[in-house]
């Protein structure tokens, strides 16, 4: 598994199939993509100074070809092989729940700082807050106390994952 950079083939260790699920009403995702770990960092799929996105699952071998890497899988990749950033769900939750056992709240910071920052996007004084916020998440699920404070207002992390969910899509090509 390679991917072509700058004339030269570097070789990529592993391939996570990301979905993002913006409609709630759906059952699967809206959009696809990559992760890549090369020597041990995860990076978006990137094409033309752009992330790569496509709509259909099937559409995966037309994004790494369009990002050039050449890969050949054992096995097609399929809806239980997609990891969920589930954007819906995370906003659910920042608007009316407490706690976060899934770990969905991180996890969706965690792709967009991977993503944004790798598109060179500086991040808002907002992100740090919801930064923050993911990692007190991740050790413990239970965030309802943490929206009393006026740090972690409601409104002020659900404008943080909008704004990162508008830049990424800025920054993206939508196959």
């Amino acid at each position: 598994m390679t991917k072509i950079h700058e004339g030269k083939a570097v070789p990529v260790e592993m391939f996570y199939l990301m979905g993002l699920r913006l409609n709630g009403k759906r059952e699967v995702p809206d959009f696809y993509t990559f992760l890549l770990e090369q020597d041990g960092m995860l990076q978006p799929l990137i094409a033309d100074g752009q992330i790569v996105l496509f709509r259909e699952l099937d559409q995966y071998a037309a994004a790494l070809t369009l990002a050039q890497i050449e890969v050949d899988f054992k096995q097609e990749p399929g809806q239980n092989s997609v990891y969920l950033l589930d954007v819906a769900a995370v906003l659910y939750l920042l608007t009316h729940e407490s706690s976060d056992a899934e770990k969905r709240i991180p996890n969706l910071i965690d792709y967009f700082a991977r993503a944004l920052t790798a598109m060179g996007v500086p991040l808002p004084p907002i992100f740090e807050i919801l930064g923050e916020l993911g990692t007190l998440v991740d050790q413990e699920p239970f965030y309802g106390g943490l929206m009393n404070r006026e740090k972690f207002n409601r409104e002020r992390c659900i404008d943080g994952v909008r704004w990162c969910l508008g830049t990424l899509m800025s920054v993206s090509c939508i196959l």
